[in-house]
This record gives C-alpha cells, structure tokens and sequence, in this order.
C-alpha cells in the first residue's frame, strides 16, 4: 500500500479489492488506467487533456497497491507550479501526491519511466532517518539553506514511529526540492539509504545524517575542490558535538592544513583499532554519480554500511580528496547507531569484509588481513558480552582467560567511565588570530582542526568566540548552541 496512514480527503475512491487514485495530475474524470498481465506497463486509450503534460497515463502492475483511476478532476488537479519543475509522468504509485502538495514516493515500485521533465540538480543529498524527529528538522534545514541551490533533499524514513513524517511533509509543503521515501517496514541505515540512492537524479550524490548539520557553502565548496582535483569521492572534517565526549574532530591526529588523496591501503587500516588512523568510514562524502553507477550499500549491515561502499569504490579505482574544511557538525549521543556492536552486527561486518573485490596490490591485501584478524576478535568479544549478560559463565569463563579479551573488557569499562574530558571555557585556549577559510580545495595557513575542536566545546559550556572571528567559526559555534538548546 501507500508509505502513508492517511490519504487526502475526497480525493480517493476505494473499493473492497482496490485502490483508486489518477497519477497525472491534468487528466480528465474519466481518463483510467488500463490494466494488462502481458506488461507492467500499459498506456491508456484515452488521451490526456489539451491542458495536461502531454504525457500518457500508464498502469504499474508491478505495485502491490494495483491502482486503478477514476477521481474528480477539480478535487484531485495539482497545477504545474505545485511540482518542483512542471509535471511528472511517471506511472502511477511512483509519487503520490500529499494534500499539502508535496510528493512522496511508493516504496513498492523502482525508478521513474524517465519522462520527466525536471532539469536534473547538481547534487542530491541523500538523508535516512530513523525516529530522527528530535533533530531532523534542523538537519533538513542546513541542507536547504546551501548557497548551492541546485539540490534535491531525499529524505528517506525507515518506517519511524515518532513525528518525522510529520516534520518531513511540513518541510516539503514549504520547499518543492524535498523528496520524501517513506518505507511501509523497518529495513536498516543501507537499504534506506538504497532507497534514496534509487530515486537521485544529481551529478553528485551527498550523504548527510538525520541529526547532523552543515555549513551553508559545505557542498559546493567540496564539489568545487573535487572537480578541481578531477576526483570521484571528496569529503571534510567532522566537528563532534552533543552528549557524548566532544572537543575533538576525526581527522586531527593527522594534522591535515592541505587536501590528500586518500588510497584504498590507509582507509582499510583504518577500520583495525591497532591502526591509530582516524576511523575513515565515518566520513560523509560527496561521490561522484558516475563513479557510483549502480553500486549500492550492503543491506545485510546495520554497522559499517558506509565504510564498505566507499571501500568497494577505492578498490574499484575511485579517487578520494580529503580536505580539511571543519565544515560537517557530527552529533554524538548515546543513541547514536554507529557505537552500538553486537554479535550479529559484527558477523554481517566480517561476511561484508571477505566478500570485498580482490585487493589491487599487496599493501591492500595486507590491510584487508589485519582488518580480518580484527573482525574476528571483536566476534570473539562480542560472544564474551553476550554470554555474561546472559549470565551463561560456561562459555563466558573460557574467553576471559584470552588476554585480548580482558584487555578489551577493561577498555570497555574505562570508555564508559570516562563520559566528561577537560574543555576549554574562554576564547584564550584558541589561535589568535583564527585561521582564515581558503578558496575551495586550497591549503589552510594551518590545521584547522585543533581550533574547531575548542570551538565546539566552547561552545557547548557557553564560551564566547573572540571579536572578529571568521565566518565558519561563527557558524560553527551558533550550530552548537543553537543544538545544545534544543536538546
């Protein structure tokens, strides 16, 4: 059926055996969808109006809804100028109008015919979101707020129970470059993101998290520097903020002041803790669609899904620019999927990690059997603290003699004591003057990192920046504030 409870009012006839609706939205009353079991796809006998799209209608035998239409013309009319760029002529259950006007998509059907008529953006950012409601509204505004306005905003819910649809089509009403994916059935982070990735039309394909925030001109900074750089993948720092220990950002142990190439060989070590390199498939890039192609993220992984598709690119051939722009706001709670293992999720990470491609040259292969070695400990582990949840100590004992285990174990106990870190409270802690943002894809005059780290945390105790700070300090001090107040 439709990825909505509710349907617009008179605007939907139904019988016991079937639902009615009209895809097109200037056809006549009478107009109906015809129905064939040699094809999935079958054009009407009657013409559409003179003042329609020029498109025919069409029949989806392949949609569980098996829609039929017959509505009123003058309850069911959208005009053009309630689409994003004129009218659609997909068939129907492809998009179902909202009564507020917005569109949402029929999970139970694929792509569009291809009919359209929208120029396609520059960059679809792709957002999944699950009882995300807390936050996604903020996050969905960064994203329409870019000075980079040729962008769809595919915001793709994994059947939440909260008010995120809500919030979702009230956005939507207010900005025709919202898409909306709402799946009938809880899937997971990768097969949510598939979803969005499936219906994206850009020239580049943004992922951005349901409770994140951006900076105005993150994109087209970064598509600017990658088109520069004639890469397929380009992605910045993440500043941490929120509950969780903060103060920090991933890439400053590298000490990044100018963009890198990042190679398949250092993004694999990277997922192997004995590695000291900053966690890589953390990063939110920006890919190229083209290089992307039909590769998708592994459904079978709730954890990693993000690691393994950009790791399938590099092996693939794919270039990585990594600059060091502190442009992504990355919030850390206790909710936060990404730092939640268990034996399931750890087995879907190591039958993802030996199904890769072959390794392209003998660096690689090394990484990829360390990571392996890795994967299989934290199996280990994650067995260890299932057993002595469950209070079954016969297969628990056995593991607590494995060094490596109890050195984890203790690690483990000593992350989830230490939930405070010192912060800096005054602008006295920061460079003075701060550093300067560069042109896009150029070098900082220093690793802005250190820097961002203290903004954040400042920020979050209430510190103050000093007089005449650059642009994306101040962004990213008012994001902090502005998350922290709202909860």
């Amino acid at each position: 059926m439709w990825n909505s409870v509710s349907r617009p009012p008179r605007t939907w006839t139904a019988r016991p055996d079937q639902w009615q609706s009209c895809q097109s939205p200037l056809v006549q009353p009478s107009d109906t969808y015809q129905r064939s079991l040699s094809s999935p796809f079958v054009k009407s006998s009657k013409k559409p109006s003179a003042s329609g799209c020029g498109s025919a209608c069409w029949a989806d035998r392949g949609c569980a809804a098996r829609i039929r239409a017959r509505a009123r013309a003058d309850e069911w009319r959208m005009c053009k100028a309630s689409w994003p760029h004129g009218c659609r002529a997909d068939p129907p259950g492809l998009w179902k109008p909202q009564p507020n006007g917005s569109r949402e998509r029929c999970s139970h059907v694929g792509q569009s015919n291809g009919t359209e008529r929208m120029t396609p953006p520059v960059v679809s950012v792709v957002m999944a979101n699950f009882r995300g409601a807390a936050h996604l509204a903020r996050a969905m505004t960064s994203v329409l707020a870019q000075s980079e306005r040729r962008l769809e905003l595919i915001l793709s819910d994994d059947a939440s129970d909260d008010d995120s649809l809500a919030i979702v089509r009230r956005i939507a009403a207010t900005d025709n470059r919202v898409q909306v994916i709402a799946a009938p059935r809880n899937a997971g982070p990768a097969a949510t993101r598939n979803r969005a990735l499936d219906a994206a039309r850009g020239a580049w394909i943004a992922v951005v998290d349901s409770d994140d925030l951006i900076h105005p001109d993150r994109l087209a900074r970064l598509i600017a520097a990658a088109d520069a750089a004639g890469a397929d993948l380009v992605a910045d720092d993440l500043v941490y903020f929120g509950t969780m220990p903060q103060g920090q950002t991933l890439l400053q142990s590298l000490g990044l002041s100018a963009p890198m190439m990042l190679e398949a060989a250092p993004y694999l070590r990277s997922n192997d803790p004995g590695a000291s390199l900053p966690r890589y498939g953390y990063l939110k890039p920006v890919i190229r669609r083209t290089a992307l192609a039909g590769l998708r993220y592994d459904a079978g992984l709730r954890i990693g899904e993000d690691h393994d598709l950009v790791l399938r690119l590099l092996i693939g051939g794919a270039r990585f620019l990594l600059v060091p722009d502190p442009l992504y706001a990355y919030r850390r709670h206790a909710g936060s999927i990404s730092h939640r293992l268990s034996v399931a999720t750890v087995e879907a990470m190591l039958q993802a990690h030996r199904a890769l491609p072959p390794m392209p040259d003998p660096e690689t292969r090394a990484a990829a059997a360390s990571v392996d070695r890795q994967l299989r400990r934290a199996l280990r582990y994650e067995h260890l603290v299932a057993d002595i949840k469950a209070r079954r100590w016969r297969g628990a004992l056995p593991r607590l003699f494995d060094p490596a285990m109890l050195s984890r174990l203790a690690e483990s106990l000593r992350d989830r004591r230490s939930r405070a870190v010192d912060l800096p409270q005054d602008a006295t802690a920061l460079s003075n003057p701060l550093p300067r943002i560069p042109q896009p894809g150029q070098a900082w005059d220093q690793p802005p990192a250190p820097c961002a780290a203290r903004i954040a945390a400042m920020a979050a105790q209430g510190g103050r920046l000093p007089f005449g700070a650059p642009s994306w300090a101040v962004w990213l001090s008012e994001a902090v504030v502005d998350a922290s107040s709202a909860g």
